[in-house]
């Protein structure tokens, strides 16, 4: 029998009424008090730090699109005299670092750098978590426009702050960070200004503008620094010279053809720096570098030399091959050069090098082979050759002692090795291609002429012995149509012998049209005489070369003797010393010898006037010294007799000694207060007669 709908519903009310047993009641769990809180702390807690990850994740974010980046120069670059703007950039915690159009100016607003970017391979956290490997960091197309002046540039004016030196109490230490660095694409725009531009002051006078020498183009450089490696430093450099006006694919010089057709020339560098400890002294710093250019332009450095060396011009094209290393220890510095450089059609002016001359040089060639340490400058085999002449050197000199010498003695111990040195040049090239070297009248020319030096110096034994000429040859000049030929200008010799203890030995030769020297001498027999014709020297030199107001005139005649024979065991009181103005303590005796001496001058119709300076004109000037005593080694032992006579027209002065001096020992080494007191204890006579 079928069942409804309802059946169903009163059949769960049946089960329902049927089921007699007891629900049980569910019990909520107690905590403990100091639980019961702590799921609310816990959200609160992840909240915080969701937040603050949040914000450090996108702090990268703003600082990119916010004038927050511009922050980012000014951490890099402290104390910028200037303005800074980054116009774009890209960061984020897991992808690298990148800046775009940065652009640095002046105080003034004028560009000093900008750069298209700066790309770090490392990400920004991977920089956060370790900051000692900064990766490799990419700089590209950075254009730098460098203006300098004789003491400054715009490039150390903005970031002089940042350039000052330290203290020399506080070394330097050097970065413990590696890095590399490299440049893609760059460019320097080199000018130069004739004086400083006036910044905070006024001026009236309107502002200079900049003289553009030239610029360095397709610069790839890179810079390693790796602290652990051998050499720590590292830099290579790439580039091409461009002189002003011209086009990139043009390397002519003004008004000439080019010498190879095609791009500019090209220059490859490189340099490696290193520090060295030493134990128990400070660290020393060596370097090297290597440079290699072909054909490449002078005229961009221009205002570098300027910077360094004042007002300069500069020209040319150079080939270079040269090795340089240098470096500072405890003894000094020391630098060695070797290589060879190359110039066509050089052109320099540099007041403080050449004065006013100018140097147009088609050609020239060094080739350095220099070593300078301790004092001690080494040359080996070093030439100079260029179109009007050579010059090669070769040897050792002590250049401590050189510059402290006073005496032979003394400059001959200075080279204590050989040393040689040789030059020819040609007079006649050499007034063309540097007019103001030789100042040349406007109507005169020389057409032929050639100039030869020559020292050596070699050891003998014990002793040192020095030879030396001069001559000029051949010397042919045309004034107003007039052939001038000057068939003696000047042969020099000089030959020199010095001992290591003793006074040196020589003889001396000079001979030319217009003077006449010789002299010989020896610590026992020395004489020298000269003859010198002021008239015909004037009348030459003037029509050769502007004296510019200078006025000679006379004749001069000159001699002097040295005779010095020592008896056989003679021994005698040394005698009074000039530094004390005492006699020795008795017993003290030297070996002595006996000394004469005499000279003689005669001056006729004498004339010598020089613009600012009064003229000096004597008809006839006559002067004769004799001297009669003892010598003792380098020094005057006893002065016997001596005497000064002085002739000129109707004056006449005499001075005698009125009675023998005991001795004058040690007078080659007093002080000039020591001779002034010694000549007023020295009993003079004075006799002046004039009508």
């Amino acid at each position: 029998m079928a069942r409804d709908g309802n059946d169903d519903t009163d059949e769960r009310e049946e089960l329902d009424e049927t089921d007699e047993r007891p629900k049980k009641k569910k019990k909520k769990q107690k905590l403990p008090r100091e639980h019961r809180h702590r799921p609310r702390w816990h959200w609160q807690l992840l909240g915080i730090l969701m937040l603050v990850f949040g914000i450090a994740w996108c702090l990268p974010w703003v600082v990119a699109w916010t004038p927050l980046r511009q922050q980012i120069v000014g951490m890099a670059l402290p104390n910028l005299d200037g303005s800074a703007q980054i116009g774009g950039a890209s960061l984020g915690w897991f992808s690298s670092i990148e800046l775009t159009d940065i652009q640095l100016h002046d105080r003034q607003g004028q560009p000093v750098l900008s750069i298209a970017s700066i790309t770090t391979e490392r990400s920004l956290w991977r920089l956060a978590l370790n900051r000692k490997e900064a990766g490799t960091i990419r700089v590209v197309r950075p254009e730098v426009q460098l203006v300098t002046w004789p003491d400054g540039s715009n490039l150390e004016t903005m970031l002089r702050s940042m350039i000052k030196r330290p203290a020399k109490d506080t070394p330097r230490k050097p970065s413990a960070a590696s890095f590399v660095v490299e440049v893609i694409d760059g460019k320097a725009a080199l000018a130069e200004l004739s004086q400083a531009p006036v910044v905070d002051g006024k001026s009236n006078a309107p502002p200079e503008a900049p003289r553009a020498a030239g610029t360095i183009e397709k610069m790839q450089a890179k810079i390693t620094h790796v602290p652990s490696a051998d050499p720590p430093l590292a830099m290579q450099l790439d580039a091409r010279m461009v002189p002003a006006g011209l086009l990139p694919a043009n390397i002519a010089a003004a008004n000439s053809a080019p010498l190879v057709p095609g791009a500019p020339g090209t220059v490859h560098a490189e340099v490696t720096l290193k520090r060295e400890e030493a134990d128990g002294a400070a660290s020393t710093v060596r370097g090297h570098v290597a440079l290699k250019a072909a054909a490449a332009e002078l005229g961009p450095l221009q205002p570098l030399v300027m910077r360094l060396a004042g007002p300069t011009r500069l020209g040319g094209i150079a080939t270079t091959d040269l090795l340089i290393d240098w470096g500072h220890d405890a003894k000094g510095p020391t630098i060695t050069a070797a290589g060879t450089a190359d110039a066509q059609r050089l052109l320099l002016a540099n007041a403080t090098w050449l004065g006013h001359s100018i140097a147009q040089l088609d050609s020239v060639r060094l080739k350095p082979d220099v070593t300078y340490g301790n004092g001690q400058l080494t040359l080996r085999l070093c030439r100079v050759e260029s179109d009007f002449g050579s010059v090669e050197a070769n040897g050792t000199i002590d250049t401590v002692r050189l510059a402290d010498a006073n005496d032979a003695a003394t400059i001959s111990q200075a080279a204590g090795q050989d040393f040689e040195l040789g030059g020819s040049i040609d007079i006649a090239r050499l007034a063309e291609r540097m007019p103001g070297l030789i100042p040349l009248r406007l109507d005169t020319r020389i057409e032929s002429g050639r100039l030869a030096v020559s020292l050596r110096s070699r050891s003998e034994g014990r002793n040192r012995r020095w030879e030396g000429s001069l001559l000029a040859s051949e010397l042919v000049a045309v004034h107003a149509g007039k052939r001038l030929d000057f068939r003696r200008p000047i042969q020099l010799s000089v030959v020199a012998q010095a001992q290591p203890k003793g006074l040196p030995t020589g003889q001396l030769r000079c001979t030319s049209d217009y003077l006449t020297c010789q002299a010989d001498g020896s610590p026992t027999d020395a004489s020298a005489s000269l003859e010198a014709d002021l008239d015909r020297l004037a009348a030459d030199l003037s029509q050769l070369v502007d004296l510019g107001g200078l006025q000679l005139a006379g004749h001069v005649r000159a001699g002097f003797e040295w005779r010095s024979t020592r008896p056989a065991n003679a021994l005698a009181p040394v005698g009074l010393n000039l530094a004390t103005g005492q006699a020795p303590p008795a017993g003290q005796a030297g070996s002595i010898s006996t000394l004469t001496a005499d000279g003689h001058v005669m001056l006729d119709n004498l004339q010598i006037q020089w613009p600012g300076m009064r003229p000096w004109q004597e008809p006839r000037l006559s002067a004769a010294l004799k001297l009669r005593g003892a010598a003792s080694g380098r020094s005057v032992a006893r002065v016997d007799e001596a005497s000064l006579r002085i002739d000129s027209g109707s004056d006449h002065l005499v001075v005698t000694l009125r009675e023998p001096v005991p001795g004058l020992a040690g007078a080659s080494s007093l002080s000039t207060g020591q001779i002034a007191r010694a000549i007023a204890n020295i009993p003079w006579r004075v006799r002046w007669t004039s009508n």
